[in-house]
């Protein structure tokens, strides 16, 4: 039945409907995951088409009018409906290592898929996903038949109108070019976008090198009169309802596919969710159960650990400010940690990991963010009906939840580094996903070897010395220090350490003795140092990282010990 399910969700995916010219008459609705007809975005050409070839859209040169603002790039990956990332041949930074340009689409804005959840959203990103994915991968085929490098994505802009980055400073501002395959013609995604119906126009001023203006206002006005999709038509894959469901930790985990936001555009269910905050990063929070879930007991019996995940409330949210103003109310340090945290979210997946999103932050109104304490358990007593130890004792009280804090030790001693699978590097270190942890980790410098794998060696430079810790961009303040986990006969496990740019305070490479990356030798390098390092422990393709929290220095997350 899955597979006939399945079958029709790709046939309907490949129809065409729509208005057969400009201005034509509507489409058949609800259109769902019809692909529309797109008269607009079929007759809007590229005139830059035959000037790609050795252009540069992106620089590292502070002189803007030295390159062409336009040019051929290669997909790294997707973020949502109107932001992806790319690369381009020749784009480096002083260690000759490529930047990611991070782009948010221009005359667009897609209704929101990660931190927030909002109608429409997730389809939006799944449609530019699929089209930018399709057509890297025939640039990738074409390229290995033809011997060179073809591409199929081309980015634009004119800075003089619309500015090179948004305010930030972070994102590149570009209209995205696509073909199927390089014998077709150029396609407009952004324009795309509005014709489709997945975000309405916001392209309200002229430009001569991106003279796009009028097909986007035409292709806005043709779907808000037929009302598709964003311009009034409700989304069948959103949860609109009301209702939402108390779940542990550990059951969003267990029933991810029955509850959790998935591949075709569902936006999973609104979930309520009780749990004790044991450390926070920048505005989002390293969660654990203050219950042992029933279903959980069932199958691990006396043996159940309290199970963790991580929240990610979005950047500049002020959830950090909110926990600390609750944490001084409740008589506590002022930070969050050890808050127990009543909120509504949902649950969805980022890098394979299974996390929190949408999580409702206010403090006011029927979905307010709520602290739990001894004065109001009562009132939220009887929702914690998952609860095996609820279940079991009617008088219950606040002083029975798990409130500690405490990292899980990782024991060492149960460790071999030879218990391995094809997308895991330590099959062990599994029963300590998703929680907070504390191990003794040894800095290393990277090894072309098979430990460390082909994602990771992209972003690796080649030097007289191999770094300890590395950043995907020379922009970027997040990066990755290397380090190892010892098994049981003093082997190394690789398992690095994961350093987020929104920390506070914010963990400075020269924490750990310096700051050159390719100092793995002097006295104050921290290369064959150990730390005990206390933090999330989650999966990064087949091997593990311990992401860091803030107040670092307060807690004690580092510390060297050998």
């Amino acid at each position: 039945m899955k597979n006939k399910i399945l079958l029709l969700l790709v046939a309907s995916a490949m129809l065409v409907t729509g208005c057969k010219a400009r201005g034509g008459k509507c489409p058949a609705t609800p259109t769902g995951d019809t692909v529309l007809a797109t008269p607009y975005t079929d007759s809007l050409k590229l005139a830059q088409a035959d000037k790609l070839e050795g252009a540069s859209f992106a620089s590292t040169s502070e002189d803007s009018k030295s390159y062409e603002h336009y040019g051929y790039v290669t997909l790294k990956s997707c973020t949502d409906g109107d932001t992806a990332n790319f690369s381009q041949k020749g784009y480096v930074d002083e260690d000759k290592k490529e930047i990611t340009i991070k782009t948010r689409f221009l005359g667009v804005n897609t209704p929101e898929s990660t931190a927030k959840v909002e109608p429409w959203g997730k389809r939006a990103s799944l449609f530019t996903k699929h089209i930018l994915e399709a057509a890297q991968a025939k640039a990738d085929e074409e390229s290995a038949a033809a011997g060179k490098t073809v591409y199929n994505i081309a980015l634009i802009t004119d800075p003089e109108t619309m500015g090179e980055r948004d305010s930030s400073g972070n994102r590149w501002l570009a209209f995205v070019w696509y073909r199927k395959s390089s014998s077709d013609a150029w396609r407009n995604l952004n324009l795309e976008l509005v014709e489709q119906g997945y975000s309405r126009n916001q392209l309200f001023i002229d430009s001569k090198v991106c003279d796009y203006r009028k097909s986007f206002e035409a292709a806005g006005s043709h779907a808000e009169k037929c009302g598709i999709r964003v311009y009034g038509e409700e989304d069948d894959k959103y949860d609109y309802t009301a209702q939402a469901y108390e779940y542990s930790l550990w059951g969003i985990k267990k029933h991810y596919d029955e509850i959790g936001i998935n591949d075709e555009g569902g936006s999973g269910v609104q979930l309520i969710v009780t749990a004790l905050v044991v450390g926070i990063q920048g505005d989002n929070m390293y969660l654990r159960d203050v219950l042992i879930d029933e279903e959980q007991y069932e199958e691990e019996g006396e043996g159940a650990q309290l199970f963790g995940l991580y929240a990610y409330a979005g950047f500049n949210t002020a959830l950090c400010s909110t926990l600390a103003n609750l944490s001084e109310k409740a008589g506590m340090d002022g930070t969050g940690v050890g808050l127990v945290v009543r909120f509504f979210a949902r649950a969805t997946t980022y890098g394979g990991n299974i996390q929190l999103s949408d999580v409702k932050t206010g403090t006011s109104g029927a979905k307010a963010f709520r602290v739990i304490s001894a004065d109001n358990f009562e009132k939220y007593k009887d929702s914690l009906n998952w609860s095996h130890q609820y279940k079991i004792d009617k008088d219950f009280t606040f002083a029975d939840l798990n409130v500690s804090t405490a990292p899980v030790a990782i024991d060492n001693s149960k460790l071999d580094r030879n218990h391995k699978s094809e997308d895991c590097n330590c099959t062990d270190l599994l029963q300590y996903q998703y929680q907070w942890i504390q191990v003794n980790m040894k800095i290393r410098k990277v090894t072309p070897s098979e430990d460390d794998d082909k994602e990771e060696q992209k972003n690796i430079v080649r030097g007289a010395e191999d770094p300890y810790w590395n950043n995907s961009t020379s922009e970027s303040k997040a990066y990755t220090i290397y380090a190892s986990i010892e098994d049981k006969n003093g082997e190394s496990i690789y398992t690095n350490i994961r350093v987020d740019a929104s920390l506070n305070p914010y963990v400075a490479p020269a924490f750990f003795g310096t700051s050159d990356k390719h100092d793995v030798s002097s006295a104050n390098s921290p290369v064959g140092k150990t730390y005990k390092v206390t933090g999330y422990f989650v999966k990064y393709f087949d091997k593990f990282q311990v992401q860091l929290a803030n107040n670092y220095l307060a807690y004690k997350y580092i510390e060297l010990v050998g």
